[in-house]
């Protein structure tokens, strides 16, 4: 008779085992369905609460940078709700003055598995202050040994869920800002000139950004019968550079269409107006200079950019004059005068350039010198492709952009 009903305890036992283990499965298939935090958090409770019996209880979950407090059978009072959200060291004796005398701790048995939740930004492994499930009144006799076990299991694998939502959304979002940064790339691009030509001149420009999208800039483009070039880098990198560029290139375009004048002038009020525009948060170097294709005759000023290099046979000239980088306080500018022959050549190009290192040795201007008194008989453009080419061999930090002109003979 006693064996009788050892084995009836056993199959009502095991039949409830397999029950629970049912219901942990459809548990776990309907959460993995849940999209957001609010209905996650209130999918555990009431599977809880229909498992269990519980009819007034309060869920407090802090996960990432938001607290959830979520009750069943009972209006929190705002000063309770209040407590709950900061977490304070008495939450005890609190709850207990409410009459939710029994709080069940929600934690992570692994030390290796909240420590992985830890990273993620959800929080669960101390103290009372950060998981937990309050019990009020009778329904507290509703919790055994065995059910709170359950709930934990089902406290993990909600988590759990949440670890996966939270990756998920971390997918979908880099691949929607990997896609906008591309956009973003391809609009930069159509910025710089698509072509470029001028009279008896070859000329070839490459800007090519560290990052998705970059500060550098180059521009040529015709006002009368001259031509109007700059090369330009903005402190930084990546989106903001690459958003004041843009606001530099408007501006340059408006101060030369509507108020053609001197060179200088010109970037006085384009220092002006990138004062205005930055307040003096960030700066940009930039060689701004027109070019008359009739005789060959410079009028530049260097805004504290790299000094671009003329070249003349095997002779190099620094065109250095004009003043201190742009949008730093107000300033004159100076402007200098060259002019070039038949055959010379042009270089203007960044930092992006000039800082690559090989080894422990920066490139430097001295390398650049060299590398184009190497192939100074080579047209713009091959010799544009010749010097990526070469770079391959540097490390490149920062954007890379650079501007070539030759004068036919």
């Amino acid at each position: 008779m006693e064996n009788n009903k050892e084995i009836k305890r056993l199959t009502r036992a095991l039949q409830l085992k397999e029950f629970e283990l049912e219901n942990f499965l459809q548990y776990a298939r309907q959460i993995i369905r849940v999209f957001d935090e609010d209905r996650l958090f209130k999918t555990f409770l009431s599977t809880v609460m229909g498992q269990t019996g519980i009819s007034r209880c309060i869920l407090r979950v802090k996960a990432k940078d938001r607290v959830y407090i979520i009750s069943k059978g009972i209006k929190l009072p705002p000063i309770l709700r209040e407590v709950l959200e900061k977490g304070r060291e008495d939450l005890v004796e609190i709850l207990g003055k409410f009459g939710f005398g029994t709080i069940l701790e929600l934690t992570i048995a692994s030390e290796q598995t909240a420590l992985m939740f830890k990273e993620k930004g959800v929080e669960h492994l101390l103290s009372l202050q950060e998981n937990f499930l309050a019990i009020s009144g009778t329904d507290a006799e509703k919790i055994n040994g065995e059910n709170e076990n359950y709930i934990k299991a089902l406290f993990q694998i909600t988590l759990l869920a949440y670890e996966n939502m939270l990756f998920r959304r971390e997918t979908v979002e880099k691949h929607r800002l990997e896609r906008e940064l591309e956009i973003a790339k391809e609009i930069q691009q159509n910025l710089l000139p698509k072509e470029m030509k001028i009279e008896g001149f070859q000329a070839y420009g490459k800007s090519i950004p560290s990052r998705y999208v970059g500060g550098d800039y180059y521009d040529l483009y015709k006002i009368g019968d001259k031509y109007l070039m700059a090369l330009g880098d903005v402190a930084g990198k990546g989106i903001p550079a690459s958003l004041l560029m843009a606001s530099i290139q408007s501006s340059l375009r408006a101060i030369a269409s509507f108020s053609p004048g001197k060179i200088s002038t010109i970037m006085k009020e384009l220092n002006e107006i990138t004062i205005k525009n930055t307040e003096r948060m960030t700066f940009i170097t930039f060689f701004l200079f027109s070019l008359d294709p009739s005789n060959g005759e410079i009028v530049y000023s260097n805004a504290g950019h790299n000094p671009p290099v003329l070249m003349k046979g095997e002779k190099f000239i620094e065109l250095n004059k004009g003043g201190m980088v742009l949008g730093i306080r107000e300033n004159e500018y100076e402007s200098g005068k060259e002019k070039m022959e038949s055959g010379d050549m042009l270089f203007l190009y960044t930092d992006g350039l000039s800082e690559a290192m090989r080894c422990e040795d920066e490139f430097g201007i001295e390398g650049i010198k060299a590398f184009l008194s190497r192939n100074r008989g080579t047209k713009p453009e091959n010799l544009g492709k010749l010097l990526l080419n070469y770079m391959k061999d540097f490390s490149v930090e920062d954007d890379l952009t650079f501007l070539i002109i030759k004068r036919l003979p």
